[in-house]
């Protein structure tokens, strides 16, 4: 869906609506017992319950753990087209709807994204109207029925996302080709793209979809977070009463993670003659570790620095670089990308990314304190006070899913953080920040001295 572009925002999801910011809160419900309910039905269906009374809203999270890792061999983008038909195919108690219909139903937000190991529903409502999103989340789990329709209405719109994230938009078009050149060959087939592969797309079948619904969209494959302004008796209520029927469903049988490719030398430049916003870019990209391998908070910490501390790198304003770490949406691959300058060619444009990162990476400090800081509304490294919660009933309903499916311990990690000394930082350096991929996008093909290779 649209928010597909999401992944490269995840921080300013964290950041409430203007229209919600300015909208004082309703008084409170009774008060709730502090911390997380959780809960697992019969069908595998996990539950977890978080009341923030401070809230204006309630947001209900649907996370199943699966996403790209499921699409089989030559079919990449059957996960995510998946995904477009939960959203908008009919149910037995509603009709089919679109994109847009969807945003205008949702004022206060909605989300639909699926990344390499999950795939998230969400919607954010008012507290009265949290009863019936979960009645249509049952629905949508237990009687989604597409129909030819939905699939010739929503591959259009896939192939539509798939040419933003690989080109139009060059900024996303850069972390996207970057992270694609750092994890696999991109010459290889059968391998699984971010998003899909277009010519696979093109030819997945209305059979193909409804199959992957019915067995993977199903309770014993997915996560129920509720976060937000509710009563965690009512809502415990509803969950079991309209969820404990839907059948398990069968776990998929899920790609391992791609194994790391050499970069090469040179910079990839890729040509886009249909950029909807002006200007090339260039991106490095590094590839760490996941959460649970060996040298994950020491690749953590130096990232979230290289993101702090990216704006005070060399160049002139509208060319400094910036960097991005995404911990819960595509945990692994860390950015630091930006415009070129004028006349800058793209070498040269990498070389002085190259410069960035190591000014910044190079700093002569052990301080976890910038990550545990940082990222305590993702990772939970610091305990993130209510009010500030309820600011954003989306951010910490998805934070709970994503931890508890990746098994990050927030306080745990905080604490390997802390006691890194400047030489484990420099070992990781070492290690995982060393041989970058290297992209540049081309928004004006011919103009620039290397030779394009094409998307």
């Amino acid at each position: 869906m649209a928010s597909r572009f999401a992944a490269l925002l995840s921080l300013l999801l964290l950041l409430p609506p203007a229209a919600a910011a300015e909208e004082p809160a309703p008084p409170p419900p009774k008060p709730a017992p502090a911390g997380i309910e959780r809960f697992t039905l019969d069908n595998g269906l996990r539950v977890a319950l978080e009341p923030l009374p401070a809230a204006a809203s309630a947001a209900a999270v649907l996370l199943f753990d699966f996403g790209e890792d499921a699409d089989p061999p030559g079919r990449s983008g059957l996960a995510h087209l998946a995904e477009h038909l939960w959203c908008t195919a009919a149910t037995a108690s509603s009709p089919a709807r679109t994109a847009e219909g969807i945003a205008a139903a949702y004022p206060l937000g909605w989300n639909a994204q699926t990344g390499w190991d999950y795939t998230v529903l969400a919607s954010v409502v008012p507290p009265e109207g949290l009863e019936a999103e979960l009645a249509d989340m049952a629905a949508r789990m237990a009687t989604l029925d597409p129909v030819q329709a939905d699939l010739d209405r929503e591959k259009p719109r896939l192939l539509e996302e798939l040419a933003n994230m690989y080109g139009r938009f060059p900024a996303l078009a850069a972390t996207n080709h970057a992270r694609e050149a750092l994890l696999r060959d991109p010459a290889a087939a059968a391998s699984v793209r971010r998003g899909g592969r277009p010519d696979a797309v093109k030819a997945l079948t209305l059979e193909e979809v409804r199959a992957f619904l019915r067995e993977r969209y199903r309770a014993g494959n997915a996560r129920l977070v509720i976060a937000g302004r509710f009563d965690p008796g009512a809502a415990a209520r509803s969950v079991r009463e309209r969820f404990a029927g839907i059948p398990r469903g069968t776990p998929p049988a899920k790609a391992a993670p791609p194994a790391p490719v050499r970069p090469p030398e040179a910079p990839l430049v890729v040509a886009v003659e249909d950029a909807l916003v002006p200007g090339s870019q260039a991106c490095l990209a590094w590839r760490g570790p996941r959460p649970g391998e060996e040298g994950y908070a020491a690749f953590t910490v130096l990232a979230s620095r290289l993101m702090v501390k990216s704006s005070l790198g060399p160049g002139a304003p509208s060319g400094r670089p910036r960097g991005v770490l995404l911990p819960l949406d595509d945990p692994g691959p860390a950015y630091l990308a930006g415009p070129l300058l004028e006349g800058e060619e793209p070498e040269a444009a990498i070389a002085r990314l190259r410069g960035a990162a190591a000014a910044i990476l190079d700093l002569p400090e052990a301080d976890g304190r910038i990550a545990t800081l940082v990222l305590a509304p993702l990772l939970a490294t610091m305990k993130v006070p209510p009010a500030q919660a309820a600011q954003n009933p989306y951010g910490a309903a998805f934070g709970i899913g994503r931890r508890d499916q990746m098994g990050i311990d927030g306080p745990a990690l905080a604490k390997e953080m802390a006691a890194l000394t400047t030489e484990d930082l420099k070992r990781a350096r070492v290690r995982w920040f060393s041989n970058p991929a290297a992209v540049v996008i081309d928004t004006e093909p011919g103009s620039l001295s290397s030779p394009p290779s094409g998307r």
